[in-house]
């Protein structure tokens, strides 16, 4: 995780609050993983920063943001080489001057923010796992008609701590390779 700041905006977070909020074992992105795969997947990491950037190039520049303190880092003496997954935490996003509130690489390692909340975060690694949106086709013929439309799930439209629904559980490998039997008195479930 690395901490940043852009021209007259700090850092949204310091290294504590950022541990807690990503590594913490209630309501942080780490819970909602380990939650959500029965313990399968854990995270665990180190926050970097923060760092502060000026930027002098144009809005929502983050390709040249990324480069640079990467730059910094690396002129720190640290190396990101162990990490599986590198998320940047930047100021809100109407104060870098992006669009939207997070950015991840779809079975990528990175991931950038610009709303430092725990649900943009596990959504954005969720992409870096390879999941999409979970989208709503409202009239079942085979067009989506929103694109976040799902709120059972972080990949879709979902502001509230919750987990992953059972499809993007079933792609991750969540569950066992067969199916439990559902038995009852009733057929009728």
């Amino acid at each position: 995780v690395i901490l940043v700041g852009l021209d007259q905006y700090p850092s949204v977070l310091d290294v504590e609050e950022a541990s807690d909020f990503i590594f913490g074992a209630r309501d942080s992105v780490r819970s909602v993983y380990e939650q959500s795969s029965w313990g399968q997947l854990t995270l665990v990491g180190r926050v970097f920063g923060p760092y502060h950037l000026e930027s002098s190039g144009p809005a929502c520049d983050w390709i040249s943001w990324r480069q640079e303190v990467l730059g910094m880092i690396r002129e720190d003496g640290e190396s990101l080489d162990e990490y599986d997954h590198i998320i940047y935490v930047f100021p809100y996003w109407k104060n870098s001057g992006c669009q939207w509130s997070g950015l991840g690489q779809v079975r990528g390692r990175e991931s950038l923010i610009f709303d430092a909340s725990v649900m943009t975060i596990v959504h954005e690694l969720g992409h870096n796992m390879g999941l999409r949106h979970a989208a709503r086709d409202t009239n079942h013929d085979g067009v989506i008609d929103d694109e976040y439309g799902d709120s059972s799930c972080p990949m879709g439209n979902n502001r509230v701590i919750k987990g992953f629904n059972a499809p993007h559980r079933m792609q991750l490998g969540w569950f066992g390779s067969e199916p439990d039997e559902i038995t009852g008195k009733n057929s009728n479930i």
